[in-house]
């Protein structure tokens, strides 16, 4: 039985190097070999999906995605030709938790709360997909180092960097954003250098206007029916 899945994944985990990588994962999307991502991501599935390595492709009129949301706090874009790169901060983030738990102290200053209701009550999100129990990320289990008697000793975390840039065909408008650290563009592998895509060669009008009108799915069955 066929069915549409719109459960979200990584389209591709690699490092995009240049725009003929962006191209190929396009040309992989519009063909079937991959999946572009198919909405919004929720927020109790970010921390799972957003780590280094994983590259995301969305197509603005079949996702309904306006603006990507990724829930971290990036300093200011830099160009990088045909890219744009974040940095991750947690600057804010720290100085907003710390004037938060200041003024919470004050207001809570000699009064006695009464018990919540609910308190020791477990309360879980969804129970199926990654809205369900949270589990270690890869990249962290990778990096801790067991110590005397069991103990977990992690290293400090890696900072993100967020590598984006959009591909248009005819009326199409895909997004790539891509997330790596420095430590890990050695480890991951580019899609020109994929062995399954070093034989997809980007379409020429990729960019171009030549399928002006055109959407994905319109190509799609072209592509089938071909």
């Amino acid at each position: 039985m066929a069915y549409f899945d719109n459960s979200p994944a990584p389209t591709f985990i690699g490092h995009i190097s240049a725009k003929h990588d962006a191209k190929i994962l396009v040309e992989c999307c519009i063909r079937g070999l991959l999946k572009p991502i198919p909405r919004r991501l929720r927020e109790c599935e970010r921390d799972k999906l957003i780590q280094s390595g994983n590259v995301f492709i969305y197509e603005e009129d079949s996702s309904r995605i306006t603006r990507w949301t990724d829930g971290k706090r990036w300093g200011p874009s830099r160009k990088d030709g045909d890219f744009l790169i974040y940095k991750e901060t947690t600057e804010l983030v720290t100085k907003k938790k710390s004037k938060t738990k200041s003024k919470t102290k004050r207001s809570n200053r000699g009064i006695s709360k009464p018990e919540p209701y609910g308190r020791g009550l477990a309360v879980s999100p969804r129970a199926s997909g990654l809205c369900g129990r949270r589990t270690a990320s890869p990249l962290t289990t990778k990096n801790a180092e067991s110590g005397p008697q069991g103990a977990v000793n992690n290293k400090p975390q890696q900072t993100l960097t967020k590598k984006s840039v959009a591909i248009t065909l005819g009326q199409s408008r895909f997004h790539l954003v891509s997330y790596y650290t420095l430590e890990d563009i050695e480890k991951l592998i580019t899609p020109s250098g994929t062995p399954l895509y070093q034989n997809v060669h980007p379409r020429s009008d990729l960019n171009g206007p030549t399928l002006k009108g055109r959407r994905l799915e319109e190509i799609r069955i072209e592509k089938q029916a071909g």
